[in-house]
């Protein structure tokens, strides 16, 4: 009778395609859901494609004083021969080619120069370690057809 039952089982194109897929597929299938959700959190809100204008980030800011967009630079050394940054965009400025830090032994250096460092369109702070010990001027500007578009002020850091 238990020979019977069997043989009835697996001759039944449901039964086969029910334990067929229980054993073998539903593991996988299991494992691909549970990564799906999983890891579903993980993308950015927003993606940059340069095609579509309306994926372009922009930053706006309230600024204390009214008058033309500018970009604010303020740098802290830390005392091993790094120092960071941070900057603000005051008004309405298109940064979607990023922006570039730049270095230079004299005031205001421009890009391109020997020294700079490319940010991504939604960074506002890094830190630049491995910098020479002495004096050191610094300024970030918007990038605009890989020019720089809009320099920030002037800062003057003693590397430590």
């Amino acid at each position: 009778m238990l020979e019977k039952n069997k043989r009835r089982r697996y001759n039944s194109t449901a039964f086969i395609f029910e334990d067929t897929f229980m054993k073998n597929w539903s593991p996988t299938f299991l494992t691909i859901c549970s990564l799906l959700i999983l890891f579903s959190g993980c993308a950015s809100e927003s993606t940059y494609n340069p095609q579509n204008s309306e994926n372009t980030p922009t930053v706006e800011h309230t600024p204390s004083t009214q008058g033309a967009p500018s970009i604010e630079l303020k740098a802290l050394p830390n005392g091993d021969q790094s120092v960071h940054f941070e900057w603000s965009i005051l008004g309405h400025l298109d940064v979607a080619e990023g922006m570039t830090l730049v270095r230079g032994k004299n005031p205001e250096p421009v890009y391109p120069t020997n020294y700079w460092f490319f940010q991504g369109p939604d960074r506002r702070q890094v830190t630049w370690i491995n910098l020479p010990k002495g004096k050191e001027y610094f300024r970030i500007c918007i990038m605009k057809d890989k020019k720089c578009s809009l320099y920030s002020n002037d800062v003057e850091v003693d590397v430590q």
